[in-house]
């Protein structure tokens, strides 16, 4: 073995974050927990950093991330979960358009996966979220959501 070899430390990559399937799953739970907890604007600061990461990563890890959150998101009682589905789209509102576009997409593609009674939890949710918006910003936000194939998801 020569002397470099010998002496060097092999280079190490950086790895992934673990996948739910790997475990990471009980890190997002404990992390969106955490949240439901935080205050208002500590969540949605907190969640549009969390978003603007995932913005970054390919698609299908973007959509494994934002499916593992809401796993997460949906295992609460109901108001936490309000008030997670509720930071989220103010996070979002706090993006460029083209990053809250590829989010939306993302989620709409998540959404659209789950089970029925999440999905319809889910809907639910942001329609009562998009329903306290001003007139045009509701109109403008349910265009969009009908745009991604998400309107008529829950009653």
């Amino acid at each position: 073995m020569s002397w470099l070899k010998k002496n060097t430390k092999p280079e190490r990559k950086a790895s992934a974050p673990a996948s739910a399937s790997q475990g990471g799953q009980a890190g997002m739970d404990q992390m969106v927990r955490m949240l439901a907890a935080a205050p208002e604007d500590q969540r949605t600061r907190m969640l549009g950093d969390r978003l603007t990461v995932f913005a970054g990563q390919d698609e299908a890890s973007r959509e494994r991330a934002m499916k593992g959150m809401l796993a997460a998101a949906l295992q609460l009682p109901e108001d936490d979960y309000q008030k997670i589905a509720a930071a989220r789209f103010n996070a979002l509102n706090g993006l460029d358009a083209d990053t809250r576009m590829t989010l939306m997409k993302s989620h709409a593609a998540v959404v659209k996966s789950l089970p029925a009674d999440q999905r319809q939890r889910e809907m639910k949710a942001m329609k009562q979220i998009v329903s306290a918006l001003p007139e045009d910003e509701r109109g403008q936000v349910m265009t969009m959501m009908q745009n991604l194939g998400l309107m008529g998801e829950a009653g």
